[in-house]
């Protein structure tokens, strides 16, 4: 999408006449292989461009100035990508730790279009997502599966430890399922084993007082966390026919505690 067409024209005509291009007179080749050069030149430059650009703007605190004017002229000139791609290892660092809106859909846009949403994950566990616009960073989260990061936005931006375990515990059951009663690959049981895995740290960080991936959760939460957590669990491990059984139905902990009463009486 932010390709520049010169850039695209000569991706084109170059892989359409490979196979040509031994019956190209000598002239043709040489001039053909000028602008080849001359397009590495232009990529190169926007490169250095990008990289001094940024590192400018992360050593003085401009990010302002690097989310407007900056990022503006390499939109102009159709080489948003450069820029896109200068600004990863910045925040993998912490040097980098929010974008601008607009700066934020590119950058996602940028790295899905290139079939590699694991490094946007890898980013928003690093930023601030207090300033990130949440509902289409979510909708690209859960539409992707990508739940460290959505993990990390619903606890640190909205305070919410059960929706994404709730999610990741759906998700893992409903593999199950499918592991269960199906042809499951090798690829279904490492994904089943990876939302199980993600589903215990949460809870274990949790319990612990720890935040996901990395903090503390303040003292006066972590005592009401660990019963929204467990409850969490209750509610979702067991099939709507078991809860019932247990007496868990509409009731949650309350009530699993008055059926266990009740059954101890009566076998005494």
């Amino acid at each position: 999408e932010n390709a520049p067409s010169y850039l695209s024209t000569g991706r084109g005509s170059s892989s359409s006449s490979s196979s040509s291009s031994s019956s190209l007179p000598s002239s043709s080749r040489a001039s053909r292989s000028r602008s080849r050069s001359r397009v590495d030149l232009i990529q190169s430059h926007y490169q250095m461009l990008a990289g001094i650009s940024v590192e400018y703007c992360a050593v003085t605190d401009r990010l302002d100035l690097l989310f407007t004017a900056v990022f503006n002229v390499f939109v102009a000139e159709n080489q948003v990508k450069v820029l896109l791609d200068a600004l990863e290892p910045y925040i993998l660092r912490d040097r980098i730790t929010y974008l601008a809106p607009e700066v934020m859909a590119a950058f996602v846009e940028n790295f899905r279009r290139r079939g590699e949403l694991a490094a946007v994950e890898r980013c928003l566990v690093h930023m601030d997502v207090t300033v990130l616009d949440f509902n289409s960073i979510v909708k690209i989260l859960r539409q992707h599966q990508l739940y460290s990061a959505l993990i990390h936005v619903y606890t640190r931006g909205l305070d919410d430890y059960r929706t994404p375990l709730e999610l990741l515990l759906e998700a893992a059951l409903a593999l199950a399922d499918a592991v269960e009663t199906g042809s499951p690959t090798i690829d279904d049981r490492s994904r089943l084993e990876s939302l199980g895995y993600k589903a215990l740290l949460l809870v274990h960080h949790s319990m612990q007082g720890k935040a996901f991936p990395t903090g503390e959760i303040p003292n006066d939460r972590q005592k009401s966390l660990r019963s929204e957590l467990a409850q969490c669990v209750l509610d979702n491990a067991l099939s709507p026919s078991s809860r019932r059984n247990l007496g868990l139905e509409g009731g949650g902990a309350e009530a699993a505690a008055a059926a266990a009463a009740t059954r101890r009486g009566a076998s005494v």
